[in-house]
């Protein structure tokens, strides 16, 4: 069975740890995807984010289409609308 079918309904489109997210970054225009991830899995090279992480703070429990305001990894302002969510990727 798929991983995603096991979720309820609803949860396969909030974003939660273990959610891989595709963004765009409304500044840029770039669209990065990566994985939240609890804190002693990360790595960022590899696009598993912290969940510590503002950017992760600011994602978790948004849904499809959801716009945040937070600090990039690097400590920028940035504005990222979430256009895709795949659960426990």
């Amino acid at each position: 069975m798929n991983p995603s079918e096991q979720l309820p309904l609803g949860a396969r489109n909030v974003v939660m740890v273990y959610s891989t997210v595709t963004v765009t970054d409304l500044d840029t225009g770039e669209n990065p995807s990566f994985q939240i991830v609890p804190d002693h899995e990360a790595d960022i090279s590899n696009g598993k984010y912290p969940k510590s992480a503002p950017i992760c703070q600011a994602l978790l429990g948004t849904i499809l289409l959801s716009t945040v305001e937070t600090v990039s990894l690097d400590n920028k302002p940035v504005r990222l609308k979430v256009l895709g969510i795949i659960p426990q990727g």
